[in-house]
This record gives structure tokens, sequence and C-alpha cells, in this order.
């Protein structure tokens, strides 16, 4: 189950991601291997094939490293190679969001619940400051009501 928060905890504060782009070409990029799971995040999101040496094949046929991924292929490859760290999922569109909500034991930071778990048919745990964490399911009893969905 992803961990989502909508505040920074002091205890996850020096493993915040903001940058997902840099993270990935500093850290991940040459740096570490991609695995099936890293594979199928990338064919997912972005709908390109890996190759060798983090090359891909792009739904357009074009060969191109993986520094071309877009923002939010690399946002969910970091949240699942660095499971230790609080990524911040702000700038991933909603598919990259459906898909680092299936992600086991990730913990993502936005300043609003993404419109994208709207459709969504599993389950996360919602941290809010002040407030006890919460399940999905229990998310709008939690809120009252008050708080909307970010597109």
């Amino acid at each position: 189950m992803t961990d989502i928060y909508l505040y920074i905890p002091e205890a996850l504060r020096e493993k915040l991601v903001w940058f997902n782009d840099a993270f990935f070409n500093e850290e991940v990029f040459r740096v570490i291997q991609p695995d099936d799971k890293v594979c199928d995040i990338i064919k997912q999101i972005d709908g390109s094939e890996t190759m060798e040496n983090w090359f891909i094949k792009t739904k357009y046929g074009n060969g191109i490293d993986m520094t071309y991924l877009s923002t939010g292929c690399k946002t969910a490859i970091n949240a699942y190679l660095f499971r230790d760290h609080l990524i911040n999922i702000s700038e991933c569109g909603i598919n990259a969001v459906q898909e680092i909500l299936l992600l086991d034991g990730v913990k993502v930071y936005t300043e609003g619940l993404p419109g994208a778990v709207n459709n969504f048919s599993g389950d996360f745990s919602l941290h809010r400051e002040g407030l006890p964490v919460s399940r999905y399911k229990d998310y709008f009893s939690l809120c009252d009501g008050e708080e909307m969905l970010t597109e």
C-alpha cells in the first residue's frame, strides 16, 4: 500500500525528493540497471519499450536514453527504487499517479489529494497533519467533505 502525505513529516524532511527529473538523472540513470518492474512502469506510463543500457524505444519508434522519460515516469521509478524517500508527485499526470498508487510500500507527498484517486479501485494510507492516518475509504468522513480533490 502507498502512503500519501499531505504534509511533510519532520522524520522524512531530509529524504524528500522535490525535483524528480534531477534526482532520477543523478541518482538512478547510469547507476541502477532497470529490473522487470521498472520496465513495466516505463511501458505503462510512457508507452515505451526498455532496451539495453537505459535506452528506450518510444511508442513513436525513436531510440532515446532514459533521461528523456516523462517526469511522471521518472517520479514513479524514483518512488519504486527509493522506498525510504518521500517522493513529490505534484508534477505527475493522472496515469503516473495511478501507477504510483499501485506500488507497495512507497511514500509520496502532494499538497492536495490528486484527482487520479477518483476512479482508483485500490487502497492507500492518507497522512494529514493533526489527523490520524486513514485509509482512502475513510478519507471523506475524516475531512467532513470540506476538502476537494485536485485535478
